[in-house]
């Protein structure tokens, strides 16, 4: 069970943020996870798309911001 979780700790330090995914419902969203220095743990950022008002925007809004994500590896 030590050698488990040692490879957990190790698999840890390498991911730096999860990525984002889009939630509908009736709150629209975008979360994902990101590395906090300060405190040495993931935590949870969530952006909220309610503010949009047509579908379509949202989702290219989501688009977008999965792209620009994925570019920061």
């Amino acid at each position: 069970m030590c050698a488990a979780r040692k490879k957990l700790n190790s698999l840890s330090e390498v991911l730096q943020f999860t990525f984002p995914k889009l939630h509908t419902g009736p709150k629209w969203y975008v979360d994902f996870y990101a590395y906090d220095p300060a405190t040495g743990t993931m935590r949870r950022k969530k952006f909220h798309l309610d503010n949009i008002a047509k579908i379509t925007e949202r989702r290219k809004r989501n688009k977008i911001n999965s792209e620009n994500s994925n570019k920061q590896e």
